[in-house]
């Protein structure tokens, strides 16, 4: 193969190559479009002589956030921006049972093949990552047979890793020793990315707060309360009124057969 038509990827394993395909092209304002034409277009990449690059390949994944589109975001929502112009809330401080994230998906993917702990801290997945882009073809070969058996696309688990690493750091924000759980079952329930997908789609609905039909609701919600209870109130009197008037009326009684009972004597 001419290596003159090779181009370099910092995040493929050393000497390895790949070919790629696309129908996606860019402009050169680096926009994505189809083309003028559906016909594809294939370039193939290689990796460095002894391994790939952790750093390389991380900066190139950054770019994906487009954290520079955040410019309005920081202004509307003082700073609490995620990336590509999203707002976030701020994260909240992390303790054992709280404000921990869970990741699902391709996160437990990445953690498996990078063996990390279930529950394990951004710094360390920096340094599994790290030590995954510094592979050669053969050293990523002897790291599957190590892992029991080889994995699709393992070849692209050192862009993935770093991608993660960037996504949760510079990203949502996560520091270097907050805690990353992954899981694909949580309290005896799946979850995947389709829940996300879903509480993804209905948070995107065009919900408006009323504030005005807050109160109006409030007040009806009042008045049923007030109704009710008056209702109660005066079921309570016409109840206490009826034992009474049933008491006087067996005294009544009791009375009469005893003036009989004189009479007969």
């Amino acid at each position: 193969m001419d290596d003159s038509k090779l181009i370099y990827n910092p995040c493929l394993p050393g000497k390895y190559v790949e070919a790629f395909e696309s129908s996606i092209w860019f402009n050169p304002d680096g926009i994505e479009s189809w083309g003028e034409t559906p016909k594809p277009y294939s370039v193939t990449f290689s990796g460095g002589e002894s391994g790939g690059d952790f750093e390389e390949c991380s900066n190139l994944a950054r770019t994906l956030l487009r954290k520079n589109t955040n410019e309005w975001c920081k202004f509307e929502h003082k700073g609490d921006c995620s990336f590509a112009g999203v707002y976030q809330p701020p994260l909240p401080t992390q303790s054992r049972h709280f404000g921990e994230f869970f990741g699902f998906s391709n996160y437990l993917k990445v953690w498996k093949f990078l063996r990390l702990q279930p529950r394990s801290t951004l710094a360390q997945l920096q340094k599994n990552a790290q030590q995954m882009c510094s592979f050669s073809a053969f050293d990523l070969d002897e790291y599957i047979v190590g892992g029991g058996g080889a994995t699709a696309g393992s070849a692209d688990f050192c862009f993935l890793a770093c991608y993660s690493f960037e996504l949760l750091h510079n990203g949502y924000g996560f520091k270097l020793d907050d805690h990353i759980t992954v899981a694909n079952v949580i309290n005896g329930q799946k979850v995947g990315w389709a829940l996300g997908s879903a509480l993804y789609e209905i948070n995107a609905l065009p919900w408006e707060y009323d504030d005005g039909g807050v109160r109006k609701a409030g007040v009806t919600m009042g008045v049923v309360i007030f109704f009710t209870m008056l209702g109660g109130v005066i079921v309570s009197l016409q109840v206490y009124k009826l034992k009474r008037e049933l008491a006087g009326l067996k005294f009544n009684r009791k009375g009469a057969k005893g003036e009989v009972y004189g009479a007969l004597l």
